[in-house]
């Protein structure tokens, strides 16, 4: 035989072991498609995965596969830690965006898998869910914060007003829509079924808004008092102790506490909808009520103060203002007569100060969140409570200065318009004089801007 011969037989029978080889190889990396993906690391054998899951879900036409790859999808996501989700999001974001066919954009595949999954029963709890985790990732992913926007469109149009229920909550309400009040009461703490009950007692009211597909879930819930004057003490006003008051003998209905149940609703305007429906109802019940105001916090004042003064920016106080200021320092200030009595003064013109001028970065809104949400219903300040909420909480916030903002019917249309498209702020001659009376300078994150005559 030739040496050709045996080289062609030698090369023939290297290919066979290098085919059977192959052959094997991929094999063995098929058994192992359906575990973690072959030399991955573990985060990016979850991307694979995610991307997978979405993929096979947006393959589905039929009703009852659709609907299982989206029950498994939204039980994955309810199971993963927040390191899972948040590659979930990033994928969703990243990777399931608009589609272009002939210069005509279509609608993002991502919306097709949030529609899928609204439409399970439980489906409307999760998208709330995922949109409360989607606000916290957009703050550093511009791809996440479109998806939020997206989300929050969708959320809007399935709990559009015109579908969800405006319900008064009682003390014979359901267990379950009770355990929901205590959850989630996010301004004043409620301290068990005691103070529920007194919450609930009959010179009180609370309101809440349902959907139809989750009758025993509030999505956003007030709290009101039904009493004779106007209330600027959220202790008295909450006292378990004090007398139960006639409510067809009260002149005045004092909201003291509006809460969102679900983070995921941020900005869908129920809040001003139960609102304005609590004072219809009201109005309608007990004739005899003339007034609607809030007692409410103003959570940024403190923050904004001592960021003011650790930055210098109040360069228009006195040396003796800034003397009494250092007072502050002593968090039990407000036990001692002679010092609070020597810091209600200055504290509460600043406060006034920061309602009506401190303003955020586009000029125009309050820099006070609660502020911005009742002005933009159209409420106009009425007057600030010196150590009106003496809690922990309440001293941190704001050194326990409390605000009523009045909800006049007649004013809430012009008094909205006004603020939201110049930035007007309604306010009482009182609040004007004490704001007037200390003109000062922000600091550089915000904006001191008068409102527009």
């Amino acid at each position: 035989m030739s040496v050709s011969f045996h080289k062609h037989r030698r090369g023939r029978q290297d290919a066979r072991r290098v085919g059977l080889l192959w052959r094997r190889w991929r094999a063995f990396r098929s058994s192992l498609s359906h575990a973690i993906p072959l030399g991955l690391h573990p985060r990016r054998s979850l991307i694979v995965r995610v991307r997978r899951d979405i993929r096979a879900l947006l393959a589905s036409d039929l009703e009852s596969a659709s609907r299982s790859r989206a029950h498994e999808l939204a039980r994955n996501y309810l199971a993963a830690d927040a390191r899972k989700r948040m590659l979930f999001l990033r994928v969703l974001s990243r990777e399931f965006g608009p589609l272009t066919a002939v210069n005509h954009p279509s609608d993002p595949p991502r919306l097709i898998v949030l529609r899928r999954i609204a439409e399970l029963p439980d489906g409307l709890r999760l998208m709330m869910l995922l949109r409360g985790d989607l606000i916290d990732a957009a703050r550093g992913d511009a791809s996440m914060k479109v998806v939020e926007q997206e989300l929050h469109r969708l959320l809007a149009a399935y709990f559009n007003i015109d579908l969800l229920e405006h319900r008064r909550v009682t003390w014979d309400s359901p267990a379950p829509v009770l355990e929901k009040l205590i959850e989630h009461e996010a301004v004043h703490e409620i301290r068990g079924w005691d103070d529920l009950r007194n919450r609930l007692d009959i010179d009180r009211r609370c309101y809440a808004l349902f959907h139809p597909r989750m009758p025993d879930e509030p999505l956003v819930f007030v709290e009101i008092a039904l009493c004779n004057g106007v209330a600027g003490d959220i202790h008295e006003l909450l006292d378990e102790s004090a007398p139960v008051g006639d409510p067809r003998a009260a002149d005045t209905a004092v909201f003291y506490s509006i809460s969102n149940c679900h983070k995921g609703l941020a900005g869908t305007s129920l809040g001003h909808f139960l609102i304005t429906r609590a004072i219809d109802e009201l109005r309608a019940e007990l004739p005899a009520l003339k007034v609607f105001v809030t007692l409410s916090p103003i959570p940024g004042f403190a923050n904004w103060l001592r960021t003011a003064l650790a930055r210098d920016a109040l360069p228009i106080l006195s040396a003796q203002e800034r003397a009494q200021l250092d007072e502050l320092r002593n968090p039990k200030w407000f036990d001692d007569h002679a010092i609070a009595d020597k810091l209600r003064g200055p504290l509460m013109r600043l406060a006034a100060c920061y309602l009506l001028r401190v303003r955020r970065r586009d000029g125009r809104r309050a820099a006070d969140a609660v502020a911005h949400f009742h002005l933009r219903n159209g409420a106009r300040i009425e007057r600030l409570n010196w150590l009106a909420d003496r809690s922990e909480k309440g001293m941190h916030q704001s050194y326990g200065i409390m605000v009523n903002y009045r909800y006049e019917p007649s004013d809430l249309a012009r008094n909205s318009e006004a603020y939201n498209r110049d930035g007007a702020i309604a306010a009482s001659c009182e609040i004007e004089a004490e704001a007037d009376s200390l003109k000062i300078g922000g600091p550089p994150d915000m904006n001191v801007v008068r409102p527009q005559s």
